[in-house]
């Protein structure tokens, strides 16, 4: 789901992911290279593989250098929370399903918006309500059989951030609601402008 998530940021959002770029809680970065957003950076552009595991962080390092990618991608361990990063110092910014495990989805949504430059771009992907009551009632079924298996993975906990970033004066550039309708991922791209 997290390729499917990046290809409808980087494509339908219509995201042209050039200039200063950074993935956050990246894992090994293999949908980065999958949808091609590694590939897009271009020769004076850098995409920053952020994740809190060294460990991912190597395996990302590897692909990258497998692919000849390693010059244009660099590798940081840090945490969404508090990032190490001037204010607007991202030309666009992703994030697939790293706020949901946040105490604060939308202080960390917040602290993703403070790195993008001005004009720049923030796109999110997450878990999120189902919308209609049967569509709630089998989701909440399905979660509760699903938790007693773990290994299977049905993503986050859903949570609600565009409200509070559009709350911070960002426009909406794109929005779609992705998955089945009772375990459903928000796909967003929002740009920034002025913050109020």
């Amino acid at each position: 789901m997290k390729v499917k998530a990046l290809k409808t940021l980087t494509h339908e959002g219509k995201i042209v992911a050039k200039g200063k770029v950074i993935d956050l809680a990246a894992d090994s970065a293999e949908h980065l290279v999958k949808t091609g957003a590694a590939q897009k950076v271009g020769k004076n552009g850098k995409v920053t593989v952020l994740d809190l595991s060294k460990g991912m962080l190597d395996v990302a390092k590897q692909r990258a250098i497998a692919l000849k990618l390693d010059d244009c991608m660099e590798f940081v361990i840090g945490d969404i929370d508090n990032l190490p990063f001037e204010d607007d110092f991202f030309d666009t910014v992703l994030s697939s399903y790293s706020a949901c495990p946040l105490g604060d989805p939308t202080a960390g949504a917040l602290e993703l918006l403070r790195v993008v430059k001005q004009g720049g771009f923030l796109g999110m992907a997450h878990s999120v309500s189902p919308q209609g009551p049967f569509a709630t009632m089998f989701g909440n079924i399905i979660e509760s059989i699903a938790w007693h298996f773990p290994s299977i993975s049905l993503g986050c906990r859903a949570v609600e951030i565009l409200p509070g970033l559009l709350k911070k004066g960002v426009s909406l550039v794109f929005e779609k609601r992705i998955g089945p309708p009772y375990l459903p991922f928000q796909v967003f791209v929002v740009r920034k402008g002025t913050m109020k």
